[in-house]
Parts: C-alpha cells; structure tokens; sequence
C-alpha cells in the first residue's frame, strides 16, 4: 500500500508539472500569435508607404516633367524675342 501512495504522488506531482507545462506553452502561442499579428500590422503599414511613396514619386516626376517642358517652353519664347530684337536692331541699321 505504502508503494502505492508513493506512486501516486509521483503520478499527481507530474500531472501537475504537465499542465504547468501546456499553460506555458498556451501562453507561448497566445505571445506568438500576438507576434504574429504584429507583424502583419507592420507589413499593411509599410506597404501603404510604398504606395504612397511611389504615388508622389510619380507625381514628382510629372511635375519635373512639366517644369522641363515649361522651361523649354521659356527659352523658345526668349530665344523668339532675342531673335526678334535682333531683327529689328538690324534693320535699324541697315537704315
């Protein structure tokens, strides 16, 4: 009887240890899928970034683009009025 007693406290002791065990790897899992959907949080986040980032690069350089042509557009008028005055101070002369 007495190495019965004896077995079963071996026996309870490591059920206890047992479920001590399972509770800490539930809350290990718990702390894993909190990893987790941390994780995915981040990547929704930067991925947004990117986007955006790419949204006003695009941007960028369009308006780059524009200010180009516009400059272009600037140093043909003023090339045309140099020209121009150039014409006229020419004529004047040949008066």
């Amino acid at each position: 009887m007495k190495g019965g007693k004896k077995q079963l406290q071996k026996l309870e002791s490591r059920v206890r240890e047992l479920e001590t065990e399972v509770e800490a790897e539930q809350r290990r899992g718990v702390d894993a899928v909190k990893g987790v959907r941390r994780y995915e949080r981040r990547v929704k986040e930067l991925t947004y970034q990117v986007r955006e980032s790419a949204f006003f690069t695009h941007l960028t350089l369009t308006q780059t683009g524009l200010c180009i042509k516009l400059c272009g557009i600037d140093s043909l008028i003023f090339s045309h009025r140099l020209r121009r005055i150039r014409r006229t101070l020419a004529d004047f002369r040949t008066w």
